[in-house]
């Protein structure tokens, strides 16, 4: 259970410096995901028949579960950047 002396001990400037942190790590992810398209692309130039459509297939199947995950991550840094800026303002009230 949170106690009061917890809630005070927080560092909401903490959730700020995680908001920021964590949309680095995504553009990072993001930028790999960008990469392996490319790869993925580029390797499909030479084959053919059915090791094309699956290749095709994978690649598009991992390229949305990307977005959903980067949609996610972006959400969670901003929810984090948010309340953290909030609670940053009331913190010296206590």
């Amino acid at each position: 259970m949170t106690t009061i002396s917890h809630v005070q001990g927080c560092q909401p400037s903490s959730m700020l410096d995680y908001a920021t942190s964590l949309l680095a790590s995504n553009s990072t992810f993001t930028d790999q995901i960008h990469r392996m398209d490319r790869a993925v692309d580029a390797a499909m130039d030479t084959w053919q028949g059915e090791a094309t459509a699956a290749a095709s297939a994978r690649n598009l199947s991992e390229s949305l579960t990307a977005s959903h995950i980067d949609t996610a991550v972006i959400a969670i840094a901003k929810a984090h950047s948010s309340h953290g800026g909030v609670l940053n303002l009331v913190a010296p009230i206590r």
